[in-house]
C-alpha cells in the first residue's frame, strides 16, 4: 500500500479513546474486563500473593492499575489540554493504546511492591516480564474498548433530525425578511431568494458557491465573492449560521448530525456532503439547533 494511502487512512477521524476521554470510567472499565480474563483464563504466569486468595490477588492489582492509570491521565490530560482535545484520528488512537500499555506495565510492576513480597523484584528482568505479560493481558482490552467505542460512535452519533414540511410558494414569507439578496463587492453580481430555498454556502477561493432549491430543484449558483462578505449579508437570520471557515448552513434544512463535543459533521436537505463544524462553533450550533430545528 503506497505511503500516501496509509498516512490517509492513519488521520482518519477517530472516536476519541474512551479511557482518555473518561479517565476514571475507561480505567475502571478496562481493569474489570481484565479481571474477568484473569478469573477466568489463569494465565500460567499469574498467582496468587502470599496469605491471600487468587482473586483478591488479582482484585487488587486490578483496582490498583486502574487508580494509577486514571491519576496517570487525568495529570496528562491537564497538562497537554488542547492538544487532547485535538481532532482524534487512528493514528492518535494507536498512540494512546500504546502509551497505554505502558502504563500498565509500570503500574503493574509498581503494585507488585505493596501486594507480593518485594524482595528480589527490583531488577531488569523482573521489569520486562512485567511489562511484557501486562502488554500480552491488557492489548485486548484495549482493543475491544476502541472497537466497541468506534461501533457506538458510527451507530447512535448520527442523529436523524424530525422532518419539518416543506414550504410551497404560497406559504412564504413574501416580506423583506423573507427575501435575501446577496451582492458581490467583487464584480457587482447580485443573487435574490427566499430564506426558505437557502440551504447552504461553500466557499471556494475568491467565489462562493450558493446551493438552493427552488419549487423542489436543487440548484447551484456561483458568484464571485469572500464568504467574509456573505456571512455579514445573512446576520439577521440567526438560523443561517457560518457553522466553519468554508461552510454557512440553514438550520432548518439540516437532516442529521454526527459526532461530539470534539468533532462534529452534519448533513442538509438532498446532499450527501458531511459540512464540519468549527470545534469553537459546536455549542453555539447544537443551541441554535435545537431552537430552530427540533
Amino acid at each position: 500500500m503506497p505511503i500516501k494511502k496509509i498516512t490517509e487512512y492513519l488521520n482518519k477521524s477517530y472516536p476519541q479513546n474512551y479511557i482518555i476521554k473518561k479517565p476514571l470510567a475507561g480505567a475502571f472499565t478496562f481493569a474489570l474486563i481484565c479481571y474477568l480474563f484473569l478469573i477466568i483464563y489463569r494465565p500460567q504466569e499469574s498467582h496468587a500473593s502470599s496469605g491471600m486468595s487468587y482473586p483478591l490477588t488479582m482484585a487488587l492489582y486490578c483496582i490498583a492499575v486502574a487508580l494509577f492509570m486514571t491519576a496517570a491521565v487525568t495529570i496528562f490530560k491537564r497538562a497537554f489540554y488542547s492538544n487532547i482535545n485535538a481532532r482524534w484520528s487512528i493514528k492518535r488512537e494507536i498512540a494512546a493504546n500504546v502509551a497505554l500499555l505502558l502504563l500498565l506495565g509500570s503500574s503493574a510492576y509498581l503494585s507488585g511492591f505493596m501486594i507480593e513480597d518485594s524482595s528480589g523484584r527490583l531488577n531488569i528482568a523482573t521489569i520486562c516480564d512485567s511489562f511484557l505479560n501486562s502488554s500480552l493481558l491488557g492489548s485486548v482490552p484495549l482493543i475491544i474498548i476502541s472497537l466497541i467505542n468506534s461501533f457506538n460512535s458510527s451507530r447512535y452519533n448520527e442523529v436523524l433530525l424530525p422532518g419539518k414540511g416543506h414550504s410551497t410558494e404560497q406559504e412564504r414569507d413574501l416580506s423583506p425578511g423573507g427575501v435575501i439578496s446577496i451582492v458581490s463587492k467583487l464584480k457587482k453580481e447580485e443573487l435574490t431568494f427566499y430564506t426558505d430555498e437557502f440551504i447552504y454556502a461553500k466557499a471556494d477561493g475568491n467565489y462562493v458557491e450558493f446551493y438552493l432549491k427552488v419549487l423542489e430543484i436543487k440548484k447551484k449558483v456561483t458568484i464571485r465573492n469572500f464568504i467574509n462578505e456573505t456571512e455579514l449579508q445573512f446576520l439577521q437570520y440567526p438560523y443561517i449560521m457560518r457553522v466553519h471557515r468554508k461552510f454557512i448552513v440553514n438550520l432548518k434544512k439540516i437532516e442529521s448530525k454526527k459526532g461530539n463535543a470534539l468533532s462534529l459533521k452534519v448533513r442538509v436537505t438532498g446532499e450527501d456532503e458531511e459540512i464540519p463544524v468549527s470545534r469553537n462553533k459546536i455549542k453555539e450550533f447544537n443551541d441554535l439547533l435545537k431552537r430552530y430545528r427540533q
